[in-house]
């Protein structure tokens, strides 16, 4: 399976990261004593925990999709072995000394126990979308004035701007009302693998995706987990395919936790 891409902000305010020409990249922080998953990366320790870094360079960080994805496999390769708190992509503090005094220092106590938090689970996330055809099939069925309009629309009497915009705006909003039912229908039935989970819904305007829902597991769970999965994808394949990512790095989570350790 595929790692995602998609990365959320992970660390406290404070000491917050800038892009600068010298300094140090941090991917995450780890328990101390984690090997380095990289030869490019080192850790910096202090007491029970460890920052992942990149070491200081004289050369601008990349923010191509190239160094994302080396920001991702790093951290996904590290969370096989061990918990990581990941950081946002393109986090530079300005030295070594800043990243223990501004990172580690001031929020070690919080950031063991999320980590402790985190033994033994990773994040899958679920990618649903809608298919087109059969979707617009569904809300015909349910709104009748958009049926009567698609149907005027296509009678061959020429398009009508107006009507067109109408029937865009009609199919949008029974879609939403759709899509909050679905939404809640995929997490309710896999929530119940989850140690916490989190499901974001799109707004009306970006068409067929139903949601993107990031579910955290205990790793002995995993086969019923992506059985589940499973069972809604066949339970939706006239309607929708599901994308299943994962195990990765608890991006959707990390800041949850270093706020709220005990998971759920």
């Amino acid at each position: 399976m595929s790692n995602a891409a998609a990365l959320r902000p992970t660390a406290p305010r404070r000491g917050q990261a800038r892009l600068v020409r010298d300094g140090c990249y941090v991917y995450g922080v780890v328990p101390a004593g984690t090997p380095a998953p990289a030869p490019e990366a080192t850790l910096l320790t202090r007491d029970e925990i460890a920052a992942l870094v990149m070491q200081p360079s004289a050369r601008p960080v990349s923010r191509t999709r190239r160094a994302l994805l080396t920001h991702v496999e790093l951290l996904d390769r590290a969370s096989a072995t061990t918990p990581v708190l990941p950081m946002r992509f393109g986090t530079v503090l300005p030295s070594e000394r800043a990243v223990e005094e501004e990172l580690l220092a001031p929020y070690h106590d919080a950031f063991v126990a999320a980590l402790a938090a985190l033994a033994g689970r990773a994040q899958f996330t679920v990618r649903a979308r809608y298919l087109s055809d059969a979707v617009l099939r569904e809300v015909l069925e349910r709104e009748p004035q958009a049926r009567h309009l698609h149907e005027r629309l296509h009678d061959g009497s020429g398009p009508d701007l107006a009507d067109r915009v109408r029937f865009g705006e009609m199919v949008a909003h029974a879609l939403m009302a759709i899509r909050e039912v679905d939404a809640a229908f995929l997490e309710g039935t896999l929530r119940r693998y989850a140690v916490l989970t989190v499901v974001r819904v799109p707004p009306a305007v970006e068409g067929y995706r139903v949601a993107d829902a990031a579910f955290l597991v205990e790793r002995e769970r995993r086969a019923p987990f992506e059985e589940a999965v499973e069972e809604v994808a066949s339970h939706w394949r006239h309607r929708a395919r599901l994308r299943l990512i994962g195990p990765m790095a608890a991006y959707d989570f990390a800041d949850q936790l270093i706020h709220s350790p005990a998971g759920g």
